[in-house]
This record gives structure tokens, sequence and C-alpha cells, in this order.
């Protein structure tokens, strides 16, 4: 009787683990479909604003086509910088390009990765965000450079574009 008993307890407290774990999973599932909404909603928002904006069309030094919706170029630069625009994604890897900040001297003041918001894994122009801080006043002009990501490392395969930018 004691055995029937004790393994009666040791089967309800499995049963009570297991739907504890069940109820918990079900929430993270919940949670994890909230944020994708909230982000699709953000995604959608993002790309109707950069819509009614003017498209600023730039060539690559290769001839690639990108637009460049902030900053403008000759436009003033702050911290933080953020990059808004639409390139193809064959110029990321897994939806990534670096992105840099020059002063008139040419040397580096920030850098960061711009993200690509779609399938990058076409020729597709895809939108991108990136943000630059960077700490100090630099004077005079500077330039922003959009390299394409070349995980090869062969010079045949870079490319970048430069735009102008006031501090």
């Amino acid at each position: 009787m004691k055995r029937l008993l004790v393994g009666l307890i040791v089967a309800l407290l499995l049963i009570a683990v297991g739907f504890s774990v069940y109820v918990w999973q079900q929430t993270q599932v919940q949670e994890l479909s909230r944020q994708k909404d909230d982000l699709q909603v953000q995604v959608q928002k993002a790309t109707e604003a950069a819509s009614r904006q003017p498209i600023y069309s730039y060539k690559s030094d290769k001839g690639v086509n990108i637009s460049v919706y902030t900053p403008l170029a000759g436009a003033r630069a702050s911290s933080p910088l953020h990059i808004v625009g639409q390139v193809p994604g064959n110029w990321s890897f897994e939806a990534q390009f670096p992105i840099e900040l020059k002063d008139a001297g040419g040397k580096v003041i920030a850098q960061a990765p711009a993200t690509l918001q779609g399938d990058w894994m076409t020729d597709a122009m895809f939108p991108f965000t990136a943000t630059l801080e960077f700490s100090g006043t630099p004077s005079g002009v500077g330039t922003l450079v959009l390299h394409k990501d070349n995980p090869s490392g062969l010079p045949k395969n870079d490319d970048s574009l430069a735009i102008p930018v006031k501090f």
C-alpha cells in the first residue's frame, strides 16, 4: 500500500511538472509570436515612411544602384547618425554589411553593421538601417562609406559607396 501511495505521488508530481513545462512553453511561443507581429508592424511602418521620402540614388564604385534616404549627401552628421536606405541583397552577408564614418583626414571615427530588413539572399533591393555613434566634435567634411560585405576577402568582390557629409 505504501509503494502504491508513493508511486501515485510520483506520478502526480511528474504530471504537474509536465503540465508546468507545457504551460511555460506555450507562454514563450505566444511571446515570440507577439514579438514577431510587433517587428512586422515596425518594418511595415518604416517601409511606408521610406516610400514617402524622396529617393536619392547613388552608384557604387562598380556601378551598383544604391538608394540612401538619410543622410543626404552634404547633410550635417551628428551622433547618433541614423542611416536608412536600400541595397541589393547580394551586397550583404547574413543580412549585414559594414558602414563607416570617416573624418576630414580619412580617419575612421565610427563603424557598425547595417542590417537588411528582408530576404537578403536575392539580388532584389532591400531596406537597411544602421546607427553610428561617435564621440568628439569633428569638423569639416567627412565621408560616410557603405561597403559591400566581402567574406571572401577577394579584391574583385569589393565594392563601396562614399557619401560626403558635414560635421
